[in-house]
């Protein structure tokens, strides 16, 4: 398995995994490619260099989306969206 940053060409795979796996239990969450891509992508934008997936043989399973700002005494991040497809997870991932 491999980890790296994302890139714009990632969010197809992203959003294909946020879908699927938002829409089950417990979450039930109704996203559409059109939102799912506008929230991803408006991430990505404001902060691409804490934005990783892990892949494993060249396919996406997983990724975290976070968001870096400015606090008091420093810089800070928080998890924005954090997803694993459901084959993967409870491995460690």
């Amino acid at each position: 398995m491999q980890i790296r940053r994302i890139k714009k060409a990632d969010l197809n795979d992203c959003i294909k995994i946020f879908i699927k796996e938002l829409s089950k239990k417990p979450f039930f969450e109704r996203w559409t490619k059109k939102t799912a891509y506008l929230r991803l992508k408006e991430i990505l934008k404001t902060s691409p260099n804490p934005c990783l997936c892990v892949k494993d043989k060249n396919k996406i399973i997983g990724f975290v989306f976070c968001r870096v700002f400015t606090f008091h005494n420093g810089k800070h991040a928080n998890i924005e969206e954090i997803v694993v497809d459901s084959k993967y997870q409870g491995r460690g991932i």
